[in-house]
């Protein structure tokens, strides 16, 4: 009976090993889901603890490797730059997470260790990124793609309205619509906040699959509840000199690096502290006894509106202001009877 459940046991561990290793890979090679394909494996680790993550992450990036080399063969093109490239990225974030989750690196705090490993990740990745950028090739694929799409709004908005009549202004509509305009801003915008993507694609899969991994697994005690999100005190020191950096860099022509450099460490902060921020109206709400769909919902409309709402945006620039300031007030103290 013991060799029975034993086996029953080994079986069921590697049939979720290689599952979860086999859906990483298939995520990030479907493109329009890669931004998921660390789930399975932080669900992996949580789930199934080091031993399991660490053999799921290994088949991720097998397969990866394999695929590229696979299609590398088949283009004839040989090695390249950019092959390497676009190899190394997943495998980088893959490294990453393996590294979050050795007993190393649980030493720390969850929250160090994220803002740490994103921030190096970022600066490793850096030079592809500059690589990506000086290519022309790749503004030329992005514009050929804005140019299409902008099209197809311009000619909708001339055949409803008259740009022309004196209520609209005609020059500032067609140039909010140029293609190279809004490739540049893209782009200015992708450079300045690269550490911050990479601070959410690596938090958000180490927190939501250690979430997803369910009660009693190995990392959901480490990846509390948002509701009981607390920052160390100390990593106000580092956002406090960010901030100072990025002041000092948009007073003073320092250069296009520190600005860069400031733009990215401010961000990667303040999405920190605005997790911080979620926590606490997470914790009024369900205070309130808000159900849990609508707070679910409310989650996902917010950030959504901050893109095309000036009060989304509003909303969302409060999280890391609230974030920071329960240094100074209990926001979260309970009171009346009970407390």
């Amino acid at each position: 009976m013991g060799d029975d459940v034993r086996i029953d046991r080994s079986r069921t561990f590697l049939i979720s090993v290689f599952g979860a290793g086999l859906v990483s890979a298939g995520l990030y090679l479907s493109a329009l889901l890669a931004f998921a394909f660390l789930l399975p494996l932080q669900f992996a680790f949580g789930r199934l603890g080091k031993g399991g993550g660490f053999r799921a992450a290994a088949i991720s990036a097998l397969v990866l490797t394999g695929t590229q080399v696979f299609f590398l063969a088949g283009s004839g093109t040989g090695f390249t730059a950019a092959w390497l490239g676009s190899l190394g990225f997943p495998l980088l974030l893959i490294l990453t997470l393996v590294v979050l989750n050795h007993g190393y690196a649980t030493r720390l705090g969850p929250s160090v260790r994220l803002v740490t490993a994103s921030l190096i990740l970022a600066l490793v990745l850096s030079p592809l990124v500059s690589s990506l950028l000086a290519d022309g090739s790749l503004k030329a694929a992005l514009l050929d793609t804005t140019k299409g799409f902008t099209e197809e709004i311009r000619k909708g908005i001339e055949a409803k309205i008259d740009i022309t009549a004196p209520e609209y202004d005609g020059a500032a509509l067609m140039a909010s619509l140029d293609p190279e305009r809004i490739v540049d801003s893209s782009l200015r915008f992708f450079v300045s906040a690269f550490a911050g993507l990479v601070f959410l694609l690596i938090g958000g899969s180490w927190w939501i699959g250690n979430r997803i991994a369910g009660e009693g697994s190995l990392g959901r005690g480490e990846a509390v509840a948002l509701r009981e999100l607390r920052l160390p005190p100390e990593l106000v020191w580092p956002l406090l000199a960010s901030l100072t950096l990025l002041l000092a860099t948009l007073a003073i022509d320092l250069g296009q690096l520190p600005r860069v450099v400031a733009w990215n460490l401010s961000i990667v902060f303040a999405l920190a502290y605005a997790a911080q921020g979620a926590g606490i109206v997470a914790h009024h709400l369900e205070r309130l006894k808000v159900p849990g769909f609508l707070r679910i919902a409310l989650a996902l409309t917010i950030p959504l509106s901050a893109i095309s709402s000036p009060i989304g945006a509003g909303l969302v620039a409060i999280l890391p202001v609230l974030g920071v300031t329960e240094l100074w007030i209990p926001y979260r103290t309970k009171k009346g009877v009970g407390a």
